[in-house]
C-alpha cells in the first residue's frame, strides 16, 4: 500500500523493510535507487573541521582500545572484536543512503561532513560509558547502541545542517525525529487512535507542549510526526523551514506561513492524516466521525 525502502538491515541477517514515513506518505516522487558504497563515499569531499571537545573524547581512557571502521564519510568507532563487525559495511551504506534520502525530504543539499558513529555493543555498554539512557548526538558525533532505530540520532545530526538554531517550539524537532525514525510506525493512525481514546492533544496545545519527548513517549511525538508529514506533503520543505524558524507565537505563525487559523490548519491536517488510516481501522472506531 505504501512505497517503502528496502534496505538490508545491519541488525538482521535478512533483508527487511525500513519504512521512512515521509516516503510512505507519498511526499517524494519515487527516488531512483540510491546505493552509496564505501568506495563511492570516499570520492566525496569530507569536512576536515574539528574542535577540541570533539577530539577530546577520542583521548578518553574509556575508549583507549577502540578502533575505526572507515568507509569514507561515515566512520564507525567501536570496541575491538565487536560482534557486529561483519555488518559494518551494511551499516555504513544504511547511514549513507539515509543521509541522502532525509536531505531530499528536507529540500537541502546533502552534507558531506564526516559522520562519526560510536557503535557500542549494546545498551548496557552505551549507558555505562556515556551515562545516557538513550542513544544521542553530541559535538557532531552519534553515540548509538541497540535496540534502537538509527533515524532519531541521525536526524539530530542532520537538522543543524538544515537549520542551525533550535526552533521556538520543540514539537517541530520531535516531529521530525519521529517521522524519520525508520520505525515503520503509521503516525497518522496513531493520531486517530488518540482521537478514538479521547486523549488527542489539539494542535495549539501540542505546539506549546513542554513534555514532548520522542525518546520516551509516543503520544505528542506521534501527533507531531503526523503534522510535520502533512506540512511537507501540502506545503513542501520550504514552508516547513519557515514555520520551523519562525519566532512568532504559533497562531500568528499559522496565519503568516499557512494563511490559516490554527483550527483550520488542524482540520486540514486531520483530513490529510485520515487518508492514511486503513478503512478497516476507521470502521472499527466508535468515537471518530
Amino acid at each position: 500500500m505504501y512505497p517503502v525502502f528496502y534496505i538490508k538491515s545491519p541488525e538482521r541477517t535478512s533483508t527487511v523493510t525500513i519504512a521512512l514515513l515521509a516516503c510512505m506518505l507519498g511526499l517524494i516522487v519515487a527516488f531512483s535507487a540510491v546505493t552509496v558504497s564505501c568506495s563511492d563515499a570516499e570520492k566525496e569531499p569530507a569536512d576536515k573541521r574539528s574542535d577540541s571537545s570533539k577530539n577530546a573524547i577520542f583521548n578518553d581512557p574509556k575508549y583507549a582500545d577502540w578502533q575505526f571502521y572507515d568507509c569514507g564519510q561515515v566512520k564507525l568507532f567501536h570496541p575491538p572484536h565487536h560482534l557486529q563487525m561483519e555488518q559494518f559495511p551494511d551499516r555504513c551504506n544504511l547511514y549513507n543512503q539515509s543521509i541522502t534520502r532525509m536531505s531530499q525530504l528536507l529540500g537541502m543539499t546533502r552534507p558531506w561532513d564526516t559522520l562519526v558513529v560510536f557503535v557500542y555493543t549494546g545498551f548496557g555498554q552505551g549507558r555505562e560509558l556515556t551515562g545516557q539512557e538513550y542513544p544521542f548526538t553530541q559535538d557532531s558525533i552519534i553515540h548509538f547502541w541497540l535496540p534502537s532505530f538509527i533515524g532519531p540520532t541521525l536526524t539530530d545530526w542532520l537538522i543543524p545542517h538544515w537549520v542551525p538554531t533550535p526552533p521556538k517550539y520543540p514539537f517541530w524537532i520531535h516531529g521530525l525525529r519521529s517521522l524519520m525514525d525508520f520505525s515503520g510506525q503509521n503516525y497518522h493512525q496513531m493520531t486517530f487512535d488518540l482521537i478514538e481514546k479521547g486523549t488527542f492533544i489539539p494542535l495549539d496545545s501540542l505546539s506549546k507542549d513542554t513534555l514532548i519527548d520522542s525518546n520516551t513517549e509516543r503520544k505528542q511525538s506521534a501527533e507531531a510526526a503526523s503534522f510535520v508529514a502533512y506540512v511537507l506533503a501540502d506545503y513542501g520543505p520550504g514552508t516547513l523551514r519557515k514555520a520551523y524558524t519562525s519566532k512568532l507565537v504559533f497562531r500568528e505563525m499559522a496565519m503568516r506561513e499557512f494563511n490559516k487559523t490554527v483550527d483550520s490548519l488542524q482540520a486540514d491536517w486531520l483530513a490529510f492524516a485520515r487518508s492514511y488510516v486503513p478503512d478497516s481501522v476507521l470502521q472499527s472506531y466508535q468515537n471518530v466521525d
